[in-house]
């Protein structure tokens, strides 16, 4: 039995959410796992394999519940899961702080998303233009003019919708120190990496997407909440 199907087995005897603490301190007790070491590096571990299943788990308030996707729904968020995450890697080898990648990483997937969409699926989200369109900007953008390209379209989306006023502030903020070469060719293979998924409603059906984009955002807020403690 692995950490995943472990989780599994305590949430299905509880039948109810659990904290990752609670989940350990019952893994442990209970011997389901022979390699299991100290409680800490448990709950590490819990903590850890909850964020690498989205299709399975998810965390509202602290509390780990298990995901109720069918298997196709189970296969959709892993991929865009999968692909988000060599995004983020991509990036933070330019950085010793994962944050900053992970920030730059979740503003590009809610610009891809907000691309994809088309007009017969709009769902009250503002229409890019086609100009603007993300995959054309990853592909079409000459390098010294992408980051400031993608900066001006995350500007424009945030101005033309009241309800996404600063959704792209630490993006834009990441956005603005990334002037090198180097940065600049690691910002446009993440974009063509991450042009490469379709986002649209009929792919990602908008309780998928917010499921895979809050369970990132609940990561990245869990770091940077562990970094500024220390």
């Amino acid at each position: 039995m692995n950490i995943p199907e472990a989780i599994k087995m305590t949430l299905r005897f509880q039948q109810v959410p659990m904290t990752a603490h609670q989940i350990a301190y019952f893994i442990c007790f209970n011997h389901l796992l022979q390699s299991a070491s100290s409680l800490e590096a448990m709950v590490h571990a819990v903590e850890e394999a909850v964020f690498q299943n989205p299709a399975y788990f998810y965390v509202t308030d602290d509390l780990v519940h298990m995901s109720k996707w069918q298997e196709p729904e189970q296969q959709v968020v892993e991929h865009v899961f999968g692909t988000v995450q060599q995004a983020i890697h991509l990036l933070n080898e330019l950085s010793h702080t994962s944050e900053s990648g992970s920030n730059i990483v979740l503003a590009l997937l809610l610009y891809k998303r907000l691309s994809d969409i088309r007009r017969s699926q709009q769902l009250g989200a503002p229409i890019v233009p086609d100009l603007w369109k993300f995959d054309r900007v990853a592909a079409d953008t000459i390098l010294p003019e992408l980051s400031a390209r993608v900066y001006e379209v995350m500007d424009y989306i945030e101005r033309t919708d009241d309800r996404l006023d600063n959704a792209f502030l630490f993006g834009k903020e990441e956005l603005n120190h990334m002037n090198e070469p180097g940065q600049l060719k690691k910002l446009q293979e993440v974009m063509r990496l991450l042009a490469t998924l379709q986002l649209d409603e009929e792919h990602v059906p908008t309780p998928l997407f917010q499921a895979i984009f809050s369970h990132l955002f609940w990561r990245n807020i869990k770091h940077t909440s562990k970094e500024l403690l220390g």
